[in-house]
């Protein structure tokens, strides 16, 4: 089986350099990698000078950053019958690659969620709520820090994988998730799900993530970065769920609002976050 490992890339090519060297070093060798490179051009020309791998390397570019946009390219260009998702900020186990692919001996498998050390973690979720969604609020729990196998209703696009006849039968990624992109995981293995197909978090397939504070979807204001939390999370829930609901996300959102605010006395991000979700069930209701 041939996997397609596609890392999308945004102001940090000295750090995706790196993971693309490191991947010199996995056990199984059927894999190529597509590299996604994001804003300046310049970046793309600097890393294609200096790689050296043993691997099939092949190189996009996209002007505008836009994460689920740069995964799209990689869905449609992979040759692979299974698709890794990597961040750039990341190192891989060497045994990544097989850890993955592993389990899509079991055809009713779509997709895979793998171990991420280094983030701040819930230590508060319990072993039958790792990688589940709430269906009333859309709040999803984490947990893939844990070691037990499980089936999981999300993924962290962090390092996850997915079957390509999959991807392209659900659309690929909705790009209508910007900015920081929070939530583009979710929806898509929401949309997998629907589908028919299981998701499995293998906590063998470990990779850990360095959260740098430069590039990516990193945004430099708590204004923004409250903005797109609750813009992407609010597209999230009504593209998935009974909108029935949704009166209770907003006495939650409220709630939630409300007491950031206090904590961090800080009155302008109540308007950012009432912006976001304005926002947000304006970008459902627009064409995808």
């Amino acid at each position: 089986m041939k996997a397609s490992v596609v890392i999308c890339t945004y102001a940090r090519p000295e750090v995706v350099k790196r993971l693309l060297l490191e991947l010199n070093g996995q056990r199984y060798q059927d894999f190529e990698v597509l590299l996604v490179c994001q804003g300046d051009k310049g970046d793309l020309e600097r890393i294609k000078d200096s790689i050296k791998n043993i691997y099939p390397l092949r190189y996009y570019y996209e002007a505008s950053p836009n994460l689920p946009r740069a995964r799209n390219i990689g869905v449609k260009e992979a040759h692979g019958e299974v698709i890794i998702f990597l961040d750039d900020d990341t190192k891989p186990d060497n045994n990544l690659i097989g850890a993955h692919l592993a389990n899509y001996t079991d055809s009713t498998i779509g997709m895979v969620g793998g171990k991420v050390f280094g983030e701040k973690h819930e230590r508060d979720v319990s072993d039958s709520k790792i990688g589940k969604v709430r269906r009333f609020d859309g709040f999803a729990y984490g947990g893939f820090y844990k070691d037990i196998r499980c089936q999981v209703m999300h993924a962290r696009g962090v390092n996850m994988s997915v079957r390509k006849e999959i991807a392209l039968e659900i659309g690929g990624f909705d790009e209508r998730f910007e900015g920081t992109a929070e939530y583009e995981d979710a929806d898509f293995c929401l949309r997998v799900l629907k589908k028919g197909y299981k998701i499995v978090f293998d906590p063998t397939a470990v990779i850990e993530h360095f959260l740098l504070a430069f590039g990516g979807c990193r945004v430099v204001s708590r204004e923004e970065q409250v903005y797109w939390l609750y813009r992407n999370h609010s597209l999230m829930f009504l593209n998935n769920f009974n909108k029935l609901f949704y009166p209770i996300l907003i006495a939650e959102y409220i709630f939630r609002i409300i007491l950031r605010g206090l904590r961090w006395r800080n009155p302008r991000i109540m308007g950012s976050a009432f912006q976001g979700i304005y926002a947000g069930w304006k970008a459902h209701f627009s064409k995808p």
